[in-house]
Formats: C-alpha cells, sequence, structure tokens
C-alpha cells in the first residue's frame, strides 16, 4: 500500500477532529473518582475484606448502591482507556494516509493489526508480538474485549460463584489505564514526530 498512496507528513497544514485527547481525560478523571468510591466502600465494609456480603441488597442497602457505583466507574475506566488508544491511531492514520484511503484499507482493522500496518506503512517500522508496544496494546484490548465482548462459563465448583470482593476493582481499571499510558509513551518513542499527539491525562 505504501506504494501507492502518498503518505503525508505530521506537519501538513490539514485540519482533523478527534476524541482520543477527551476520552484520556475522562479515564483518568473517572479513575480519580473511582478510587474514592472504592476506598468509601472499604471504609464501610462491615467485615473482612476479603469476605463477600451476605443479602447485600436488602441488608446492605447503601452499601450495594455504592458497590454499583464504584463498579461502573471501574468499567468506564476500562472502555475510556481503549478508546483513548483506539482514537488516537485513528487520528494518527488519518493525518498520514488522508481519509480516504485510511477508510478503506486500515480503518476496520483491530487494535493491534491496525498499529502494525501503521508503522509499517507510514514510518517503515515493524514491530512483532514481543515489542513493549504491542503488549500494552493488546492487554488494553483484551481488558476492554472483556466487557464489551461478554462470555458465559462453565461453573463446576460452587466456590467459583462467591468471588473474592474487590479482586477486579478497581484493579482492572488501574491495569488499563497503566496500559494506554505505556502504549501512548512507546508509540511516541517509536516514532518521536508523534509526540505532540499523544493525548494527555488533563488540560493543564
Amino acid at each position: 500500500m505504501a506504494n501507492l498512496i502518498p503518505i503525508r507528513s505530521l506537519d501538513e497544514p490539514v485540519g482533523f477532529r478527534a476524541n482520543a485527547q477527551r476520552h484520556y481525560r475522562r479515564a483518568h478523571f473517572l479513575m480519580t473518582q473511582l478510587e474514592a468510591k472504592h476506598a468509601e466502600a472499604i471504609f464501610q465494609w462491615p467485615g473482612p475484606h476479603d469476605q463477600p456480603l451476605r443479602d447485600a441488597q436488602t441488608a446492605h442497602v447503601e452499601l450495594f448502591n455504592l458497590l454499583e457505583e464504584r463498579n461502573h466507574l471501574s468499567d468506564s475506566v476500562r472502555i475510556y482507556s481503549a478508546l483513548a488508544a483506539e482514537g488516537f491511531l485513528n487520528l494518527y492514520g488519518m493525518m498520514r494516509l488522508g481519509a480516504a484511503a485510511f477508510e478503506e484499507h486500515i480503518e476496520r482493522l483491530g487494535l493491534i493489526p491496525k498499529t502494525r500496518e501503521l508503522l509499517a506503512v507510514c514510518d517503515g517500522i515493524k514491530v512483532d508480538g514481543s515489542h513493549a508496544l504491542i503488549v500494552s496494546l493488546k492487554a488494553l484490548a483484551d481488558n476492554r474485549n472483556a466487557l464489551v465482548h461478554p462470555k458465559a462459563y462453565e461453573i463446576h465448583d460452587i466456590t467459583d460463584l462467591r468471588p473474592i470482593p474487590h479482586s477486579n476493582v478497581p484493579k482492572s481499571a488501574r491495569e488499563a489505564l497503566t496500559q494506554a499510558s505505556r502504549f501512548f509513551t512507546e508509540f511516541a518513542s517509536l516514532v518521536p514526530e508523534a509526540a505532540y499527539l499523544i493525548p494527555k491525562p488533563s488540560i493543564t
């Protein structure tokens, strides 16, 4: 494809609009809220933190609602972290290839094939599955996909129906945001001229 489509430089005077920055800021903002809700839930927990609540919806209504809010924030952080990475890749691809070529050849690829194709075509950079950029992106995608492509599981041990409280929240959200940050750092390291496009966690 690189032989057929002219590759643009990142300083060409062409305007673009994207949501990567907003998604990344939102992920950080919601993470702050999540940590506060989690600390509040731990403070209110009526027993050992590793023991599940019994009849939470009826016996601990306020705490149950707090946990629901906390878990919703966690899911949001995980999704927005992945959206920030995907939004950045779409912006980068459109800036380098132009809208028509990007939409025809690259846009519908998954996160990892899209990243590898963009780096190869636009920058002559090849990265394999062991590269830190791809490792972080795969972890980010897997984290997001566990939410948006839910699976069913067969249960053989009744104890599996009683997961340890707080084992995945806010851990999974923290991991998603960490992997998004690592992805952006690695991309800027590979393509330094794209560093100015990297989303920031806040406006300031």
